[in-house]
């Protein structure tokens, strides 16, 4: 079953950290076993196929994302260290660092929004060769919007 973002995993994210809140304290930091536990996933780390591996790492992102969206809320945030075997609390001035990668994250995002809006209004979904101009500002080096 999917752990999709809902208001019964909220509930559960919630509950999670309010009965461990220790763990959740920025400056503390857990394995990935002590993670899963937590979580509630069950933890294929040695001997699992790639199938079941894969299913299990994206068990692991959906439940630390999911996480990171009830935590912000106080200022906290899980940052997942060493291929996801470690998982650091952040706050503060750490968690602080996170908002500039968002906002610059946003920033990317509104920019390729405009170029495909644009290409599909000028090109009408064709490819068509690219001008030195249109070169540049696919690029990122010029934004004209």
């Amino acid at each position: 079953m999917p752990i999709a973002y809902t208001d019964t995993r909220v509930s559960f994210y919630q509950d999670t950290v309010t009965n461990n809140h220790t763990a959740f304290t920025p400056g503390n930091s857990m394995n990935v076993q002590q993670f899963c536990t937590l979580m509630n996933i069950e933890c294929v780390v040695d001997h699992a196929s790639p199938k079941d591996y894969d299913k299990f790492k994206f068990k692991l992102l959906s439940a630390y994302t999911g996480l990171n969206k009830v935590l912000a809320t106080q200022g906290i945030y899980v940052e997942s260290s060493d291929y996801s075997t470690m998982f650091n609390i952040l706050g503060g001035e750490e968690a602080e660092a996170k908002v500039s990668r968002y906002r610059q994250k946003a920033r990317t995002n509104a920019f390729s929004a405009g170029n495909l809006h644009d290409g599909i209004r000028t090109f009408g979904s064709r490819w068509e060769s690219m001008s030195p101009d249109e070169q540049s500002a696919a690029s990122g080096t010029s934004f004209s919007r």
